[in-house]
């Protein structure tokens, strides 16, 4: 089982912390996303054999890490900004566009517009979704194996957490973990493609998420 010890997660707590700060979100921007105060998280990434040290719940660092992925994602559609066509630019027009495509959920409503189709398939994954692009046409990302793995286990998460929509989300994530092979703090790791906090799915962690679908 992949178990982060006690040291692992408060150093991962920094390093998310960091990222965040990186990208213009603060400790307080921080504290106010989870409601808690600026002292707390700072006790967070305090050394765990002092005092006022406090563990970062799974769920709350779920939080941190989900905003710093998404902060990642809109600075990296940067350098897809172009600027306007020739025709727009001798009517004056010298502004810059950004093409993108389009994540949909299972309704096929829009979930997210971005240049990056990686990107948009690992939101529609999230929501049972597919991504188009601005002309309405359905893309196709080329997955190798790895990346193959990552998207069953973004859908198939997704599948056992609306299949049990009634229970607490947390009893939901526990078992999905546990089914894995993985602790609850690695869960959120788990075919991320922000590849630095990436953990890879396997086909046997796969099959242990599958087992809990109720119609399995």
């Amino acid at each position: 089982m992949y178990q982060m010890k006690v040291g692992e997660i408060v150093d991962h707590y920094r390093d998310v912390s960091e990222e965040l700060t990186r990208h213009g979100f603060d400790l307080e921007q921080r504290a106010a996303l989870l409601g808690k105060s600026p002292s707390t998280l700072k006790h967070f990434g305090g050394e765990a054999d002092k005092k006022h040290w406090r563990l970062i719940s799974a769920e709350d660092l779920d939080r941190l890490r989900e905003k710093a992925v998404e902060l990642y994602w809109a600075a990296a559609a940067a350098p897809y900004r172009v600027e306007q066509g020739a025709a727009a630019k001798a009517a004056g027009d010298h502004a810059f566009i950004t093409p993108t495509f389009i994540a949909l959920d299972v309704d096929g409503r829009a979930r997210l517009r971005h240049p990056h189709p990686i990107r948009c398939q690992e939101v529609a994954d999230i929501h049972l979704g597919s991504v188009i692009d601005t002309h309405g046409v359905t893309m196709k990302v080329a997955w190798d194996s790895e990346s193959a793995f990552r998207s069953n286990w973004r859908r198939l998460v997704t599948e056992v957490l609306s299949e049990r929509f009634e229970d607490d989300v947390e009893d939901v994530c526990e078992d999905i973990a546990k089914a894995a092979g993985v602790c609850r703090y690695s869960l959120f790791r788990v075919a991320l493609e922000y590849q630095r906090w990436n953990l890879q799915p396997t086909p046997m962690m796969i099959l242990g998420v599958a087992s809990l679908r109720r119609d399995s």
